[in-house]
């Protein structure tokens, strides 16, 4: 675990088995593009206040851009315990961040509290609250308020789907920037769970472990915490559009989790798409019987599509 992971997370690192398996959840195989990423890097402090002082990191168009651009928001991995906003060069998200920004795009990838020190919803108040930073300082950062986009890895995909379909109502709005709001307009979900209630999750050794450590209650439902973390509770009429992720042979987060997530997208009326990518463990690690397909760099560019249809270059 990385010393920012480390201390984060409030307390001293979990148990061993624990981490064995929050490690599982924040793998990003690497692929065969960019070896470096876009643009230029700054660290930025966020929502600075007596609970935290989140960081994020700033990727942005080189020269800068002389209007106001699309920002994608990258929620990283790690069973909500481990990992931190640091970007591999040649992974999927090293390569979607490569082609948004050398698009245009702004880029931020956000550290959030982590738990066992720091327990749910303080993982999704965080990244609300550093979607509104950035819309509260659009002017300064060259963003465009309108057309903010979450992108996010097995539990940064479940941050990142809830950044999607949750306004006020939901709770989750603490903090700074009230007022500004913190829902986005378009969503990138790689294998995130979707329904922390099914028995396609909770029966799971990593649910088993990291539920009562994350959300204070142990992995048997229904539990109305567990409902109130799962993005499957809160999909309706309006939704954003989404793009879903998820490794065919995932055994983690399995691929029922995000088909109910798309198939309760499309009977409200929204646009989500799933791509199942053959091949694939959690992680988008490949499972021995082939090829990934599609390929980590396809993956990257269908994703870079999605999003600048959604909102433009």
């Amino acid at each position: 675990m990385s010393r920012r992971a480390e201390s984060r997370a409030g307390g001293s690192p979990p148990a061993f088995g624990v981490v064995a398996l929050a490690l599982v959840l924040a793998l990003v195989v690497a692929g065969c593009g960019s070896p470096t990423l876009s643009g230029t890097e700054r660290t930025l402090t966020y929502c600075a206040g007596p609970l935290a002082s989140g960081t994020l990191d700033l990727f942005e168009p080189s020269p800068a851009p002389t209007g106001p651009a699309p920002v994608a928001v990258f929620l990283h991995g790690g069973a909500w315990m481990l990992g931190d906003a640091a970007i591999g060069p040649g992974t999927f998200i090293g390569d979607l961040e490569s082609s948004l920004v050398a698009s245009g795009w702004v880029f931020a990838s956000v550290n959030y509290r982590l738990a066992p020190g720091s327990r749910w919803p303080a993982q999704i108040d965080d990244a609300k609250c550093a979607v509104r930073y950035l819309r509260a300082n659009a002017a300064a950062l060259h963003v465009d308020p309108t057309r903010v986009a979450a992108v996010g890895a097995s539990a940064g995909g479940q941050l990142a789907s809830l950044l999607g379909l949750t306004g006020p109502g939901a709770g989750f709005d603490v903090g700074p920037y009230q007022g500004v709001p913190s829902t986005v307009q378009a969503v990138v979900d790689e294998f995130g769970p979707a329904d922390l209630n099914a028995t396609s999750w909770s029966t799971t050794p990593v649910a088993r472990q990291v539920t009562p450590e994350v959300f204070g209650v142990p992995a048997q439902p229904p539990s109305p915490v567990l409902a109130g973390a799962s993005p499957v509770s809160y999909v309706a009429p309006g939704s954003a559009p989404f793009l879903v992720i998820q490794g065919a042979g995932d055994d983690v987060v399995v691929p029922s989790q995000s088909e109910e997530l798309v198939q309760r997208l499309d009977a409200a009326g929204g646009r989500a798409t799933l791509l199942l990518v053959a091949n694939a463990g959690h992680g988008l690690v490949p499972t021995g019987g082939g090829p990934l397909t599609p390929s980590i760099p396809s993956l990257a560019k269908q994703a870079a599509t999605f999003l600048t249809n959604q909102l433009g270059h």
